[in-house]
């Protein structure tokens, strides 16, 4: 199970029908699962072969809520697509186990531009109250995003984008979601003008510069 989805459990989220976490989450934590910590299913099918696979796994494993509707397994399965051609199918970025914090993003070819690393790590937020993110602070969920317009959850393929203090790639301000159903967009920015090596590791500073709010361990500190 992914660390997301243990989270959510340990802080007995998942059970409370009242609480704010999006099934948007889940559906992340879930496909993380399935891809990178079951390996369940492999990393180079095309789109007839994932869908047949993901159906399969989601009719099985899948979420509760999800197991009980073929409708609602395809809409899942759409959206795990989108995840999977970005993660899984891309020239430009993959993902790999870290030595020390898991999952973590990797250039997949030499002199990316900041434009196509944008395209390929887009994330979502979204919303929690206060309560919610102060449990899953304490707990260490490890995709957590806060401004002065509230505390969101980051999830998607940017959340796997790993912390290093004083890097030149910061998070962008949220975009406004497309409509009602979606979640807003967040992705990268640049500050100053640095090579995309093959082989080195994406990393963002989370706190634009500032102290963080915990022991750093990242290799810059």
């Amino acid at each position: 199970m992914s660390t997301e989805l243990k989270v959510l459990q340990q802080t007995g989220l998942l059970r409370k029908r009242s609480n704010s976490i999006p099934f948007g989450v889940v559906f992340w934590g879930s496909f993380l699962t399935c891809i990178f910590k079951k390996k369940a299913i492999p990393q180079n099918l095309n789109q007839t072969k994932f869908f047949q696979r993901a159906r399969r796994w989601l009719k099985r494993c899948g979420p509760r809520e999800v197991r009980k509707s073929d409708d609602y397994i395809r809409q899942v399965v759409k959206i795990w697509w989108g995840y999977y051609e970005t993660l899984c199918l891309s020239s430009i970025i993959e993902v790999k186990n870290t030595n020390d914090r898991g999952l973590g993003v990797f250039f997949k070819k030499q002199g990316s531009t900041l434009e196509e690393i944008r395209r390929a790590l887009k994330g979502f937020i979204a919303w929690v109250d206060e309560d919610e993110f102060k449990m899953l602070k304490e707990a260490k969920y490890p995709s957590l995003y806060s401004t002065a317009s509230g505390c969101f959850i980051l999830f998607g393929p940017l959340s796997l984008v790993n912390h290093a203090c004083g890097s030149s790639l910061r998070f962008s301000m949220p975009l406004k979601r497309v409509n009602e159903d979606s979640f807003p967009e967040i992705t990268i920015k640049q500050l100053s003008v640095s090579k995309f090596e093959k082989g080195k590791e994406v990393l963002v500073d989370y706190f634009n510069g500032e102290k963080p709010d915990f022991v750093c361990c990242c290799g810059n500190c």
